[in-house]
């Protein structure tokens, strides 16, 4: 990791870190994620992604998901997707929740 990505990643995780009385009076919220790949050989890798989401001054968490797959590399820049996620959301007072099959299609740059 270079100097520069260091205090860049210094500086982000401070401002994550502040309390929320150290910020301006307002409606804040923030979301969390997690992403974790493993490779699997070349091609074939297996992925987590978990994701936490926040709102009224951190108080209220209101959304998260959590889950995983597998993951096929087509070339260097793009991949393909497929797993299983499990969501649970909080629109008013009730929590709900869903199992569902995602799939995607990523490039990276």
């Amino acid at each position: 990791m270079t100097y520069r990505k260091l205090i860049v990643s210094a500086v982000l995780l401070a401002l994550f870190v502040l309390p929320p009385a150290a910020m301006a009076d307002r409606d804040w919220g923030s979301s969390h994620n997690l992403l974790i790949t493993a490779p699997i050989n070349d091609d074939w890798f297996v992925i987590s992604h978990s994701n936490l989401a926040y709102r009224d001054d951190f108080d209220d968490r209101f959304f998260g998901f959590t889950g995983g797959g597998v993951g096929f590399r087509w070339t260097n820049e793009w991949s393909l997707r497929a797993g299983y996620r499990h969501v649970w959301f909080k629109p008013q007072d009730n929590w709900r929740d869903r199992d569902t099959l995602v799939t995607g299609i990523n490039l990276f740059f």
